[in-house]
């Protein structure tokens, strides 16, 4: 994850040099599992990092990407488990661990209510683009994992608390849907957002 964390703040401070006006944010995410994802993993994850960069188009819209990492984990344990194994359906006895990767990789558009000056600027806004993801089974000597990218959307919603002329708190939370393909069933979950955005003057 520190190479993650690393390669997003180069391309945080990259984008600030080439453009006039928007901001980039980096964050410490936090994921709730939902729908089939939830099947898997009920347990939220403290395993997540975000980037978000937006140029601005006129006082209240702005578009750019965002891209983030959350890892999800579950320990169950020890029972009979029913899983698959290739094509063959089997009963597999012990402890059983439980992965879920997810990378989604998103163009988005944002309204910023309010005024360019005030002090704190609320925002909603809507990513589309794919979202990654490996999901993994362990039990003894046996793993079964899934890999496949998903057609993915991501409405988000938050806040810049302004703490300097070029820096602000950034707080927000995400819905990142990926729809089913022939690999895996749609995967979906809530990211709350906390971190840091400066603005690219």
């Amino acid at each position: 994850m520190k190479k993650i964390i690393l390669f997003m703040a180069f391309i945080a401070m990259a984008g600030g040099s080439a453009v006039a006006q928007g901001y980039t944010s980096i964050h410490y995410d936090i994921g709730i599992p939902l729908g089939n994802t939830s099947d898997q993993i009920t347990k939220g994850s403290f395993r997540g990092v975000g980037l978000d960069y937006r140029k601005a188009i006129n006082t209240n819209f702005a578009a750019g990407f965002s891209l983030g990492w959350q890892v999800f984990y579950q320990r169950n344990d020890y029972a009979t488990y029913t899983g698959t194994i290739g094509d063959k359906t089997v009963d597999l006895t012990g402890v059983q661990y439980n992965y879920l990767n997810a990378i989604p990789l998103h163009g988005n558009i944002g309204y910023y209510l309010g005024d360019p000056d005030n002090t704190i600027r609320p925002f909603i806004g809507l990513g589309i683009g794919t979202t990654y993801f490996e999901r993994r089974v362990e039990m003894g000597l046996y793993v079964n994992e899934i890999n496949a990218w998903q057609f993915s959307i991501q409405p988000e919603a938050g806040f810049i608390y302004e703490l300097s002329d070029s820096m602000g708190a950034f707080v927000g939370a995400k819905y990142t849907q990926g729809f089913t393909t022939d690999k895996l069933d749609g995967q979906s979950y809530i990211s709350i957002n906390v971190g840091f955005a400066w603005k690219l003057n």
